[in-house]
């Protein structure tokens, strides 16, 4: 056991994980791993600490992982939350995916495969391309982000939705309806975007409790 690392300056963390990885892989032992960590966040480098507790379980893992499936999920959490040590991540591909969502449900409320979940407000917009005036006007980021964070109701996810039918309008030529999805394409991607939120949300409230890594 040692209780700190004699440097002229900041340590240098990957030197110091080389220098564990000539460690035996089997059977993984993490106790090493942990010391580095809390002697780095002692120092004042939390970041160097979170380093190597991210490394550590994903050692850890890849050596108790007997699947393609646990692979894929530890994949999956290194790049989402960290392996819980780093959960602001999953806030970040929230916003991203978010940003992503407003940009598909603009392209499609401009090309006209957007559409009122209420049969009156739809029938005039589809005759007309307008909504009685009492009806919310769609908003394509209002809309993303309500459908990706789980329990929100902003009123958009239950007054919009994909055109429901088979003879959705073809998109004009004009630039706000260029790239537009098909009503097909944004019905999957809505509902992998509400499945991602539900996911993300959960895997930030474990990363935050620190249920996910063991220690």
């Amino acid at each position: 056991m040692y209780g700190r690392i004699a440097s002229d300056g900041q340590v240098d963390v990957t030197k110091r994980l080389d220098w564990l990885r000539l460690q035996p892989r089997a059977p993984f032992r993490q106790q090493p791993y942990l010391q580095l960590a809390k002697v780095l966040r002692e120092s004042g480098d939390l970041d160097g600490s979170l380093r190597v507790l991210e490394e550590m379980e994903e050692l850890r893992r890849n050596t108790e992982a007997h699947s393609p499936f646990s692979r894929l999920w530890s994949l999956f959490l290194k790049g989402s939350i960290g392996y819980g040590y780093r959960p602001g991540r999953a806030i970040w591909l929230i916003i991203l995916l978010s940003a992503l969502g407003w940009f598909v449900y603009d392209r499609s409320f401009h090309a006209g495969t957007m559409v009122p979940t209420e049969k009156d407000a739809y029938q005039g917009f589809k005759v007309g391309g307008r909504v009685p005036e009492h009806y919310p006007t769609f908003s394509p980021l209002i809309y993303s982000l309500e459908n990706f964070l789980p329990l929100v109701k902003l009123g958009q996810g239950d007054k919009w939705q994909p055109y429901p039918g088979s003879d959705a309008p073809q998109p004009s030529t004009s630039f706000p309806s260029r790239f537009a999805p098909s009503p097909e394409i944004v019905l999957w991607f809505l509902r992998i975007q509400i499945l991602l939120g539900w996911l993300l949300a959960t895997l930030f409230v474990a990363g935050v409790s620190g249920i996910v890594h063991k220690e």
